[in-house]
């Protein structure tokens, strides 16, 4: 990726859309672009000081034409990236373009674990993350001036109080704002999130709606789908107790239990029947092998284990005639 202080040439911006569109972006490549796709869908506010309106209309409908054809249908903004590059180039010019794209592309940090994997990560600022297995964090280099970070998969924050600097976590439309306290974020799907508090409070709130909770100890929200928010109250030891290698389920789906097993054993988990998803299990789990939480799962819901190999398992009903 350039330099910040470095002008882009038309050559070298399509080719950077091209990229992206046949997915070959570097990460940070990947970031830069996206990040000006959401700038351009801003367009209005961004042009708003420098143009007049009528000029500013004919450059928008030239932009959305040349995305979409005829403005029948608005698709997203990410669709024929290399036809939005080339018009917005030609229309507004190089420089305009490059200040817009290269907007914030301070250079990023990544952080990951594999499945079987967890792994704590000390922050600029002095705060901890406790990464759990198949996650990610991505932060600015210079975190400490700039508290924001986006997470993927699951992880447990520490946050060093800073009154002055909130420390924001995305993950997907949900973002976290917080000024000092602990809690845990559920996050594998971006569509199903859930934001638990161990000490002090934060507030939570979903981008584009508006829907905003503050959260204290012992408290939970749950974001799934297009849903209002569903705020409950429980331990929320329990919503992270997987720090200390703990699982625990209450009457937790076979089919989310499934997905648990495979972030923390490295397996894969099938079932033979989409039924069998339904079914539900509790239990407490601590440093217990794999084939001891699977066994009491197939004792409690009289099912079958079968490992296929040593990282595939099949789950499927016991044959009724089967003692």
């Amino acid at each position: 990726m350039p330099a910040n202080n470095h002008i882009l040439k038309k050559e070298e911006l399509i080719q950077l859309a091209l990229k992206y569109s046949e997915n070959k972006c570097t990460p940070q490549e990947k970031e830069a672009v996206e990040n000006f796709f959401f700038n351009m869908q801003d367009i209005n506010k961004e042009l708003s000081s420098e143009l007049p309106e009528e000029k500013k209309d004919r450059i928008l409908k030239k932009i959305y034409h040349n995305v979409n054809g005829p403005v029948r249908k608005k698709k997203k903004l990410f669709y024929k990236t290399a036809s939005i590059a080339a018009a917005f180039i030609g229309i507004i010019g190089i420089a305009f373009f490059s200040s817009l794209f290269l907007v914030n592309q301070e250079k990023m940090v990544t952080q990951a674990t594999a499945k079987g994997e967890k792994r704590e990560i000390y922050l600029q600022d002095g705060s901890t993350v406790f990464l759990n297995s198949n996650s990610s964090i991505t932060y600015p280099e210079n975190f400490q001036e700039q508290r924001n970070l986006q997470l993927k998969g699951e992880a447990f924050f520490n946050v060093k109080r800073n009154p002055d600097k909130p420390f924001t976590i995305t993950t997907g439309e949900v973002q976290t704002t917080v000024l000092g306290t602990s809690f845990n974020i559920h996050a594998y799907k971006s569509n199903n999130i859930e934001v638990s508090v161990n000490t002090g409070k934060v507030e939570v709130s979903r981008k584009k709606r508006a829907e905003k909770v503050i959260l204290k100890k012992n408290q939970q929200a749950h974001f799934k789908d297009n849903l209002p928010p569903l705020v409950s109250s429980g331990n929320s030891d329990e919503f992270n107790a997987w720090k200390e290698n703990i699982i625990i389920l209450n009457n937790t789906s076979l089919g989310k239990t499934a997905k648990i097993l495979e972030n923390w054993y490295d397996v894969q988990i099938e079932f033979d029947r989409e039924e069998l998803k339904e079914l539900g299990i509790s239990g407490k789990f601590k440093d217990e092998k794999l084939e001891n939480v699977l066994e009491s799962i197939s004792i409690i819901n009289q099912v079958e284990i079968e490992y296929i190999n040593k990282k595939q398992i099949l789950i499927r009903r016991k044959p009724e005639n089967s003692n």
